[in-house]
């Protein structure tokens, strides 16, 4: 009876070391077989590098010079009281050095300051009214490695109404 479980054990053994062999190699080949072609580019996980079509973001930032970006509005936003978003980039190669309001009568608060991510509140002392393409914010910048492709991304923003209703905004970001 024992020869019969020992023989038992070590065929499971057996069993699930192949599995694991399999599933390597199959992880291995796929890896393969979608990078760096046409069928691995429609499974990207980068937002910047997803086509989206016509459709443009309520927030997004354009570069001005190489190392100065503006968030601008796509749309026209109305009786603005408040509006927040957050920043993220790699902190290894970009360094922020300025942030700056670009509306008037407004006031920036840094929520969250860390390497890699800022989270911003901008607070208006009278509600404004933000034309479409008008710039709101800049961001000068520091890039230690000018050969390496970087993004900067814009998430999470929303803007805070006279009436303090609160309106998600969607957001992009831009490769430097």
């Amino acid at each position: 009876m024992e020869d019969i479980i020992q023989k038992y054990k070590k065929e499971r053994k057996i069993k699930n070391i192949s599995l694991v062999i399999f599933s390597l190699f199959l992880a291995i080949g796929l890896n393969f077989m979608f990078s760096n072609n046409y069928s691995g580019s429609f499974i990207l996980g980068n937002v910047n590098s997803k086509i989206t079509g016509n459709e443009s973001a309520d927030l997004y930032i354009t570069k001005i010079k190489d190392n100065i970006v503006n968030i601008k509005s796509s749309k026209s936003i109305n009786n603005v009281k408040s509006i927040s978003f957050s920043i993220a980039y790699n902190s290894k190669n970009i360094e922020i050095k300025n942030k700056e309001i670009l509306l008037k009568s407004g006031e920036k608060i840094d929520l969250i300051n860390n390497d890699g991510y800022n989270t911003l509140i901008l607070n208006f002392k009278n509600p404004i009214n933000i034309s479409e393409n008008e710039d709101i914010f800049q961001i000068v910048f520091d890039k230690k490695d000018f050969s390496k492709l970087e993004s900067i991304n814009l998430i999470n923003s929303n803007i805070t109404d006279k009436d303090n209703n609160n309106y998600l905004l969607s957001t992009s970001g831009i490769e430097i």
